[in-house]
């Protein structure tokens, strides 16, 4: 019993040090995510391709296919942005997970009654 708290003990500093990676990591991330430089102004243009026979009340609108090379832009960037927190939200996840098992390492010992009884002697 002594060795399996031994190596318990030997494994705490390396999760929190995982832990501690992950969370950095993570906040890298979402700092690059917060970054991302996104088009000030997005203008449209359309192409009419079909005019309505007669204009005024209740005429069909209009028929037309719309382009932006900056909505193509602002759209890739924001497909970026989202794909850095996503990331950085799995860091942020797996470092919790670390330091919950580092926290938990040094719990286990006072939850498993005589343990530490049983270990000593």
């Amino acid at each position: 019993m002594t060795n399996a708290l031994s190596l318990l003990a030997a494994f705490k500093p390396f999760l929190e040090f995982l832990s501690a990676l992950c969370a950095g990591y993570a906040a890298i991330l979402w700092f690059r995510s917060a970054v991302v430089k996104l088009p000030p102004r997005f203008p449209i243009q359309v192409m009419i391709t079909a005019r309505p026979m007669y204009e005024g009340p209740g005429a069909p609108p209009a028929m037309g296919e719309g382009r932006s090379q900056m909505l193509d832009i602002l759209a890739h960037q924001l497909k970026r942005q989202s794909k850095l927190s996503a990331r950085a939200a799995r860091f942020a996840g797996a470092a919790a997970l670390f330091q919950f098992g580092a926290w938990l390492i040094g719990v286990v010992p006072s939850l498993v009654p005589g343990l530490v009884q049983q270990a000593a002697a």
